[in-house]
């Protein structure tokens, strides 16, 4: 099945999905919500109300967001699908609780099912301080098996497992790292508001206790610590792709691609041969996907970034680049670059020239000879 077909199936069936057992989910959390408030009040007559279904339009977006890798690596969407369709489904029947919680005025606290995250701790340990739909933000990753959970009567609440005040008293322990003896690796981290200060302190002072806390951790270790293929960080690569994401979903455009999640590694039959010129996974990617510099206050929008490359067939929009042949692999694009270099002129500033087909494609290399980039000459009719 073409990747397109694979992309308008999706958007015509997962919300119907998500919206069919989400209504099984918020059905299940009203007769809940309707016994406990039975048991714990003796007040026999309450009809739950039942909370909407996560957005179809929101769950279309997504779709339209992540489905360039139906063009190259279709997993990935069934990797992302299985997470995401947990997640909205889990959030009509969280959404019910919730949202009866407010109309009941009552309270909930949200109670992390066995080991949590450092934020789904952060906000459990509040205990049964919650009264208001917006103020706590359950299900919100994936994965995530916390749960809203009601009570009217604060003196004979308890739950099993549920113990706010030692997880009050991790989250206290790293406001006070924080604030009186910030940690070093802090500066390493490039962390962003005083929140995710407190939540990476958290996890690394009590690592064992997270299902995302973080062992051994140093500053002598940090570059060890650093995730990256080749020499391309991957949460840079993450916030390029982030930052490409609000026009990729506007524009609707099928023959628009998004960047993979994982970068290309550089062939090893490119890698083991001694006498073919350098390429880091960096500049591969650059030219085959693009990349991006931040220009302005560093947000997540197009504005603030100012992109290059992207040359591979469906990424030239991202900096309005031309694009190879659609059916142009990784490979031969390596193939078509090492001949230019081989057989092309080269120009003063280092870059050589070579028809390939009926197509004028340059390279570009810096003074020892490292590939940064390689493109084709647009044709007058602008492609």
């Amino acid at each position: 099945m073409e990747a397109r077909t694979q992309r308008d199936l999706l958007l015509e069936t997962v919300p119907a999905l998500v919206e069919r057992h989400g209504d099984i989910a918020a059905t299940a959390a009203a007769e809940w919500y309707e016994r406990v408030r039975l048991k714990d009040t003796g007040q026999a007559r309450y009809d739950a109300v039942l909370a909407e279904c996560f957005p179809s339009q929101a769950v279309q977006d997504s779709i339209r967001w992540k489905a360039g890798v139906l063009w190259g690596d279709p997993e990935q969407m069934a990797r992302f699908l299985m997470n995401a369709t947990d997640r909205w489904v889990k959030y009509s029947g969280r959404a019910t609780i919730m949202q009866n919680v407010s109309r009941d005025h009552a309270r909930y606290a949200i109670v992390p099912q066995g080991k949590a995250c450092a934020y789904c701790t952060m906000i459990a340990s509040r205990g049964f301080d919650y009264h208001r739909l917006e103020t706590a933000k359950a299900a919100m990753h994936d994965h995530c098996g916390c749960q809203p959970c009601p009570q009217w009567d604060a003196k004979k609440c308890y739950i099993s497992g549920y113990d706010p005040d030692a997880m009050l008293d991790q989250y206290e322990q790293a406001v006070k790292a924080v604030d009186k003896d910030r940690p070093a690796y802090l500066d390493d981290l490039h962390t962003n508001g005083r929140e995710n200060e407190i939540l990476e302190v958290m996890r690394r002072q009590h690592p064992s206790e997270y299902t995302d806390g973080v062992h051994g951790y140093s500053p002598e270790r940090r570059d060890r610590g650093k995730q990256s293929v080749g020499d391309l960080n991957l949460a840079t690569w993450a916030d390029y792709r982030a930052s490409l994401a609000e026009r990729f979903i506007a524009a609707n455009n099928p023959e628009w691609k998004l960047p993979p999640e994982q970068p290309t590694e550089v062939p090893r039959w490119w890698r083991d041969d001694p006498d073919l010129p350098e390429l880091t996974v960096k500049h591969l990617n650059h030219l085959l996907y693009g990349s991006g510099e931040r220009t302005g206050t560093g947000r997540q929008v197009a504005s603030d970034w100012r992109y290059s490359g992207g040359h591979m067939h469906g990424y030239g929009w991202i900096a309005d680049g031309t694009e190879f042949p659609e059916n142009w692999s990784c490979d031969d694009i390596l193939r078509n670059i090492n001949q230019v270099i081989m057989q092309g002129n080269r120009s003063p500033r280092g870059i050589y020239s070579c028809v390939i087909g009926n197509r004028e494609m340059k390279v570009a290399v810096n003074p020892r000879g490292k590939i940064l980039s390689a493109y084709l000459v647009r044709r007058q009719d602008g492609k």
